[in-house]
């Protein structure tokens, strides 16, 4: 369920580590003091350096070398520093070449080479640092003695997976974040000098940083494409590039490449699908695990069976942002919030450029056109001004179309999703339609439709034919009726109708059907549920049937009802951490009920919360005109 699920506990971790908050594990110590203490300390011989691509993870550990460096007779007999490049092979010719060991004749002696350097070593204090590491080398098929506290030898990885950091057997993982704004702004007026602090170039070169995310090796690339240029207008230039993502520059396609190592490392095809798809949130947009991980449900990354009830299906998403953390692709905020870093978001979208259309708040008109549409896998055009969409597109590939929030969008031709037999997530919250196109029963793959806020929204016709629908969002809609077709969608698993003010009836018979239901809000809706509904209305006991709810809200009409509903054996058949809200309209008193406590808590309403959320929405959008007339 979404109020207890979190991030942590997800697998066990003998370090302790705090997987829900990556903040939570930079101190106030420094990263260069937290490396040299490593070294000093006798019971820790294995370290891990992990971070993004182009933190700084390397120029951290070269100078806390440094700051060693004058120690190293007292500590080490051989400091060794190696960017392992081709495998272990190359990494032991590399070793050898350093300690002067006489290489064998042949390349095939593999063990040998590993014996003469391990006679090399053995009885010697070393610090072996293996830099870019992406797979696990045994140190004894490398021919490098174990590092034990008795030998005082010491193992140093420095990675962009945390995993990796697991498979070597680490002590002590450090997380290398990168920048600071401030760090990053001190970077580039050290790197380009009092050019960045004249007055018509300091504004322009700060958001230059921002575009880099911070990104230490983004920030580099930057200042030496920019080298010797105190012009305004190439300093313009570089920001239209960072803002459009058009790496054609050729430093610009050596730090993607860089980067893109990260993405071909992934250890499965549904990770790299996983992390592309994350790029399709706006920039600068931190999205909550659970929205996340129900986005990746839609689109089939996690395979949701009828079996299995939502919370094992946010596990599976759980382990699979886990994956994506710890191979340094995105990072877990405090909260439960993902935050993608907008230069690896840049370079998902260079990877599908072709396939994902994102035109966000660009005060567009009218849509693309219908060419633009056919070879596209996610299309968004969210916040425009788009007041019709009259094409009738061909698109074969198409997943993901959102529309949201284009609030003079009144018109969709009856045609328009025809040629869309993929789509699997339709986004038509806060437009104006007051009905849905007849095409709407051709997407029978769809699983998410939004029809949150469509305030002028009455008739929605045909979605009965959305067999394989998961979410279905009526609320802030002015439905009169709760159609008779919803009965026909037998795989729904949310149903949310909060705020639907002018929802009069729900017929009987509709609810029994979604037997695999587990989510209903209809907090804040005028429809009051009865013990014993009106002919040919759903009662509370049809609701109690509903056997794998765990997320319900509700309005009851009296005291008396309420208390039908509490003493209900049905309700004692729900799980044991079900949560119900439910407002008695005679008292004005909302009930909660949380299962873990299996008790009810009280709370009276002195206003109108519903009214109140409402009129805070109309006034976000009175520019429109006559979008929130009342029905």
């Amino acid at each position: 369920m979404l109020r207890h699920f979190s991030l942590k506990n997800r697998k066990k971790d003998s370090k302790n580590r705090d997987t829900n908050n990556e903040e939570s594990q930079d101190s106030e110590l420094g990263l260069n003091a937290k490396l040299i203490l490593c070294f000093l300390n006798p019971a820790i011989q294995k370290i891990g350096v992990w971070g993004m691509a182009g933190t700084g993870k390397t120029l951290n550990v070269t100078t806390a070398l440094g700051t060693l460096n004058e120690l190293k007779n007292k500590i080490f007999d051989f400091i060794l520093f190696f960017t392992v490049k081709d495998g272990l092979r190359t990494l032991r010719n590399d070793l050898m070449r350093e300690l002067g060991v006489i290489k064998v004749d042949s390349e095939d002696d593999d063990m040998k080479a590993a014996a003469l350097l391990y006679r090399r070593l053995r009885g010697k204090k070393f610090l072996l640092v293996l830099d870019d590491l992406w797979e696990t080398i045994s140190l004894e098929e490398l021919g490098v003695p174990e590092t034990t506290e008795e030998n005082g030898c010491k193992l140093l990885v420095i990675t962009r997976n945390r995993k990796l950091c697991d498979r070597m057997g680490t002590q002590v993982d450090i997380r290398v974040p990168g920048f600071t704004e401030e760090d990053a702004w001190t970077y580039i007026c050290e790197a380009a000098g009092d050019v960045v602090k004249q007055p018509s170039i300091e504004p322009i070169a700060k958001r230059v940083a921002k575009e880099c995310d911070c990104m230490p090796l983004a920030l580099k690339a930057t200042m030496e494409a920019m080298a010797g240029r105190s012009d305004e207008v190439s300093w313009l230039r570089m920001l239209g590039d960072w803002m459009h993502f058009r790496p054609s520059r050729r430093i610009f396609e050596k730090l993607f490449l860089r980067l893109k190592l990260s993405y071909d490392h992934l250890e499965s095809e549904l990770l790299r699908k996983c992390f592309l798809a994350c790029s399709f949130y706006a920039e600068k947009q931190e999205v909550n695990v659970i929205e996340l991980i129900h986005w990746w449900i839609y689109e089939g990354y996690i395979d949701l069976t009828e079996e299995m009830a939502l919370l094992e299906a946010y596990e599976k998403g759980a382990h699979l942002i886990a994956d994506l953390r710890d191979a340094s692709m995105i990072q877990v905020r405090d909260g439960g919030l993902i935050k993608f870093n907008d230069v690896m978001r840049d370079l998902a979208l260079i990877i599908k450029s072709k396939e994902f259309i994102k035109k966000i708040d660009q005060k567009l008109l009218e849509a693309p056109d219908r060419e633009a549409w056919e070879e596209a896998e996610m299309i968004s055009l969210k916040e425009n001004q788009i007041t019709s969409l009259e094409q009738n597109p061909n698109c074969p590939n198409l997943t993901c179309l959102h529309l949201c929030s284009n609030h003079q969008l009144r018109k969709i031709s009856p045609e328009f999703f025809e040629q869309m037999p993929e789509l699997r997530f339709l986004d038509l919250s806060w437009t104006g339609i007051d009905s849905l196109p007849r095409s709407i029963s051709h997407l029978v793959k769809l699983r998410l439709l939004d029809l949150d806020f469509c305030r002028s929204l009455r008739n929605i016709t045909g979605v009965g034919a959305l067999k394989q629908l998961i979410t279905l969002d009526l609320s802030a809609t002015p439905i009169e009726e709760l159609p008779v077709e919803i009965g026909e969608l037998t795989q729904l698993r949310r149903l949310h109708m909060f705020a639907t003010v002018h929802l009069k009836r729900v017929a009987s018979g509709i609810l029994p059907r979604l037997c695999f239901l587990e989510i209903l809000k209809m907090g804040g809706s005028s429809y009051a549920w009865q013990s014993e509904g009106l002919v040919g209305e759903a009662s509370l006991q049809e609701l109690l049937g509903l056997r794998r709810l765990d997320d319900l809200a509700l309005v009851v009409r009296s005291v008396t009802d309420f208390e039908f509903f509490d003493q209900s054996t049905s309700l004692q058949s729900w799980k044991d951490d079900v949560t119900i809200e439910c407002r008695i309209l005679e008292t004005s008193t909302t009930m909660k009920f949380e299962g873990k406590f299996n008790k009810w808590e009280s709370e009276f309403e002195e206003e109108d919360m519903v009214a109140k959320i409402l009129a805070a929405a109309s006034s976000m959008v009175d520019k429109y005109e006559g979008f929130f007339d009342k029905a």
